[in-house]
């Protein structure tokens, strides 16, 4: 990554969504989740100082992601669906062409290694699916999950150990 380039919290979102093709991003805590991978494994902690994570009811979550994912939609950089699945609902998020023309950029100047490893940890996220990101998350970085509602359940709702993703 240019050390020189200091990207928002906007910029983000926008980086992580237009990956892989564009390949749209299911639900709000799997990309926050995603975002807060990415710091530890591939940024080096670089996305602290953007989105202050912190613990909560489901693990690692960021207020400044929300407030990102709101204005990026008012502003139409971003496309959210709200999906209905049995009893639940989701809101998958794609990259409109606006929002790709913003971000081609900032996108293009990103180091190639770095792209590479964020499109690779994009597409982990997007083939394992929540429960097993969760279980990952909680395991790895049990000092996110102080906070949590549901720590508990992770071993019944989520499946086998998960050491790694990507």
């Amino acid at each position: 990554m240019g050390e020189d380039l200091e990207l928002t919290a906007n910029d983000w979102l926008l980086i992580f969504l237009k990956l892989n093709d564009r390949d749209p991003i299911k639900g709000r805590l799997m990309f926050v989740k995603m975002l807060f991978v990415a710091n530890k494994e591939v940024l080096d902690n670089k996305l602290d100082k953007v989105f202050n994570f912190y613990p909560d009811k489901h693990g690692p979550y960021s207020k400044v992601f929300a407030q990102s994912l709101l204005e990026l939609k008012n502003k139409e950089l971003i496309a959210e669906k709200l999906l209905k699945k049995d009893f639940s609902y989701t809101y998958t998020y794609n990259l409109t062409e606006k929002g790709d023309s913003s971000i081609k950029n900032n996108f293009d100047s990103l180091d190639k290694s770095i792209q590479k490893r964020l499109s690779l940890l994009k597409k982990a996220f997007l083939e394992q699916g929540y429960m097993k990101v969760l279980r990952y998350v909680y395991q790895k970085y049990s000092e996110y999950t102080t906070a949590s509602l549901i720590k508990e359940n992770i071993p019944t709702f989520c499946g086998e150990s998960t050491n790694y993703l990507f």
